[in-house]
């Protein structure tokens, strides 16, 4: 079966992740794959590693103008897949139409909740023909895309998964210990992971941090990642009079980091099933988020993880606090949450779901 899969960025985030374990776990004597991308980033060079083909797609004026589209039919035709797979908004709105015009089967992947889109997205979503099907990666995302599109197609919850033994491979070839960035032992470090842009709320997890470290000067804050807001991230750490506590790691894998977190922090206002909080969770590192329900997808409060249902950095270090000074609680919610992960957010789960769909549809 040969397949198209048609994604936004290639930049380091979640959706990406999961394309590249889904492309690397299927079966290469049943599938062939093809990635059509908008906009580089490192993915392209670890995907052409695989090896897997990529094409990027460009217009004349933007990649979204009309000879962006008629390039991206002219490709599709091309390379003639048996279906079209696409990841994030703007992937899911061209593909669709693309699809649609060459009459072959689509599936588009929800990643976020519809809300996160706008209005304006949302109104072009409802423009668009329908995919055959789609898929979300959670419970909440389906809710949310049917309360906007309630005559939708089928939509299948597929949670995302983790490459748990792939993950300690490479963190093995790429060792970090804590000298090398300056660490000592008695630091206690937290983590963050995720694009630097407004919906991850990092501002709060800087004003957060702010307040720990004025309680015990052996905190540190550790930001993986990259996106537009970097600059005036690091602007907000100087303000706030931080920021030699405070390191970013930009660009890079987070696997070779997780080891070195004695907390992981996820400070987004909404998320689908965050990659970057199963991969550290799979290490054993425990997570505090904050989350606008008192129902989490992975993490239950007080059992393999807490839960900060709060916008406030008073509230949120308060969640924090009893994991900072209790290393033997951080340890048994760490274990909770790598049984989590290992027994319910795996790889082989994931592809074989998405194998399913593939074959149904495809």
């Amino acid at each position: 079966m040969k397949l198209i899969h048609f994604i936004t960025s290639l930049e380091m985030g979640g959706a990406q992740a999961v394309l590249y374990d889904l492309v690397t776990h299927l079966d290469a004597q049943q599938f062939e794959h093809h990635i059509i991308f908008i906009h580089d980033g490192p993915y392209r060079k670890t995907l052409a590693q695989a090896p897997i083909p990529t094409h990027q797609l460009t217009g004349f004026i933007s990649p979204y103008d009309a000879l962006a589209l008629y390039r991206l039919i002219k490709l599709i035709k091309q390379i003639n897949p048996d279906c079209l797979h696409t990841l994030l908004w703007s992937a899911n709105w061209l593909g669709r139409i693309a699809a649609w015009w060459l009459g072959i089967r689509c599936i588009n992947s929800l990643h976020n909740n519809v809300d996160q889109n706008g209005t304006i997205r949302t109104m072009l979503d409802k423009l668009a023909p329908a995919p055959q099907q789609l898929i979300a990666v959670s419970q909440e995302v389906k809710e949310s895309y049917t309360q906007f599109h309630p005559t939708a197609c089928p939509i299948t919850v597929i949670p995302n998964g983790v490459d748990f033994e792939g993950i300690r491979q490479f963190a093995r070839k790429n060792m970090l210990n804590r000298p090398d960035l300056g660490y000592t032992k008695q630091n206690i470090i937290i983590g963050a992971v995720g694009r630097f842009q407004p919906v991850k709320r990092y501002k709060l997890l800087l004003e957060t941090f702010k307040l720990l470290h004025t309680e015990n000067s052996e905190m540190r804050l550790l930001l993986i990642g990259s996106g537009p807001q970097e600059q005036e991230l690091r602007n907000k750490a100087n303000a706030l009079g931080i920021s030699q506590f405070v390191r970013f790691a930009t660009n890079q894998r987070a696997y070779p980091y997780y080891p070195l977190m004695d907390l992981f922090v996820l400070s987004s206002q909404k998320e689908g099933i965050s990659i970057a909080l199963l991969e550290a969770m799979s290490y054993g590192v425990p997570p505090v988020i904050t989350y606008h329900s008192d129902t989490h997808p992975v993490v239950i409060h007080e059992q393999n993880g807490y839960v900060a249902k709060t916008s406030k950095a008073t509230s949120f270090a308060h969640t924090l606090r009893p994991l900072i000074a209790d290393t033997s609680l951080r340890k048994q919610i760490g274990s909770a949450a790598q049984t989590t992960v290992k027994t319910r957010f795996n790889i082989p789960a994931m592809v074989a779901a998405y194998e399913k769909i593939f074959h149904s549809q495809c």
